[in-house]
């Protein structure tokens, strides 16, 4: 199976490093190929590309350095809403981490229930059913931002406001959302 994930900008990323030490043959046992974002620390690169190596995995880089999940003119590129179908076909894990480029480039939050890409609650729907379309198997999981921002963004939304966004989302199609804001820790 696949373990997929991408993060559009890093915390301080030394735990994730001692986890992986510590439980990266457990995580990498069960998996064939991973997705690697590659605006990480040199370390955590390495180790994972050990870890990947040793367990005989693919490593993709699916991750796009200040990519929203919603249509955005503002982005300049495809976002992951619509990028996911380019995706390999055989994920057994994906790993969806964003949010934070849509906060920045003041995406509209939208209603819970919304279809429309342009903006982040339609753009989080679309990616759960795409996502769960293209990889009926698969483990899904979703993860907000970390506490990055405490002032509002041009349309008077808080990094807060699109996390709650994520989770209600994430909760009508019963998709874990781990949220890094408040659980992360680092």
């Amino acid at each position: 199976g696949d373990v997929a994930g991408s993060i559009s900008k890093r915390p301080i990323m030394r735990p994730l490093i001692d986890i992986l030490e510590e439980k990266g043959d457990e995580i990498f046992s069960n998996a064939d190929s991973i997705v690697l974002e590659v605006d990480l620390e040199k370390e955590l690169v390495k180790k994972v590309l050990e870890l990947g190596k040793k367990h005989n995995m693919t490593v993709y880089n699916y991750g796009i350095n200040g990519n929203t999940l919603a249509v955005s003119e503002k982005c300049g590129s495809t976002p992951m809403c619509v990028r996911y179908a380019e995706m390999e076909d055989d994920a057994d894990y994906v790993v969806v981490l964003g949010g934070a480029n849509d906060r920045n480039y003041a995406v509209p939050i939208g209603e819970v229930d919304s279809t429309d890409p342009h903006t982040f609650c339609g753009a989080v729907r679309q990616l759960i059913l795409g996502l769960s379309e293209k990889y009926p198997h698969a483990r899904i999981l979703f993860m907000t931002n970390y506490h990055r921002w405490d002032e509002h963004n041009a349309l008077g939304l808080y990094e807060l406001d699109y996390i709650r966004a994520m989770e209600d989302v994430c909760r009508i199609y019963s998709i874990p959302c781990f949220n890094n804001y408040k659980d992360l820790g680092l």
